[in-house]
């Protein structure tokens, strides 16, 4: 992710759901913009795209857009 333009609580936001994902890069680029500080898409969006995902990965989705 290259967020240049990113605000310091929106880094710390990312930290977050970087440390909750575990590296997981396909679950951050279903979350997050990777050159802007924003979701990729709607939350709701986002979790009916999740339905792919295993139960657990569904599960940090939610998590995550709950933060």
């Amino acid at each position: 992710m290259t967020w240049s333009k990113a605000a310091d609580s929106e880094k710390v936001l990312f930290r977050a759901i970087s440390l909750l994902f575990y590296r997981n890069e396909n679950l951050l680029h279903l979350m997050l913009n990777p050159d802007y500080p924003k979701l990729m898409a709607p939350p709701e969006v986002i979790k009916r795209r999740a339905q792919g995902f295993s139960s657990s990965e569904q599960l940090l989705v939610r998590i995550a857009l709950d933060a």
